[in-house]
């Protein structure tokens, strides 16, 4: 689940690939926004349900380019410093794919706890944001097919039948 909107924005940005708020909403990553002015934010929101503090890891940042990308993430009062590291993959215009992960429990958010906004501040000029994505949505209910139960209830008749026989 990708973040779905912008709620706020102060700063100057250039856009690369598409208008904001698409630029870093989108799932591509050969679209994104670049501060040219510091502090510059940047308020990202998700779905209700999409970004859960679950185990591990539940946010990723991506950034692209050859500079590493340096931001301060927000939820609330709380915050962390985030530099990301190569990722190893390159986007499909040829730049270097970035990349940094996030456990929402780092900045004081509880077990299962949702979150739908968060708060990017660019440390500098020269990281170039993509798109956040969360990890661990909790997992939708998934309702037992008929199949199941018609299989279940013929078990259950095969061992009725059975112990007739042996009566």
């Amino acid at each position: 689940a990708f973040a779905t909107g912008v709620d706020s924005m102060s700063g100057n940005f250039v856009f690369t690939g598409a208008p904001l708020p698409t630029a870093v909403t989108d799932t591509s990553v050969d679209t994104y926004v670049t501060a040219t002015s510091n502090p510059s934010t940047l308020g990202l929101t998700f779905a209700p349900g999409a970004l859960v503090n679950g185990a591990g890891n539940d946010l990723v940042l991506f950034g692209v380019g050859t500079t590493l990308d340096s931001f301060r993430l927000s939820i609330g009062t709380p915050f962390v410093d985030l530099t990301t590291s190569n990722s190893g993959f390159t986007t499909p215009n040829g730049l270097q794919l970035n990349k940094v992960l996030v456990e929402l429990g780092d900045l004081g958010i509880g077990d299962g706890a949702e979150v739908t906004s968060i708060l990017l501040t660019f440390n500098d000029t020269t990281s170039d944001f993509a798109l956040a994505g969360a990890l661990n949505p909790p997992p939708a209910v998934i309702p037992v097919p008929a199949a199941v139960w018609m299989f279940g209830s013929g078990l259950i008749g095969l061992v009725g039948i059975a112990r007739r026989r042996r009566a």
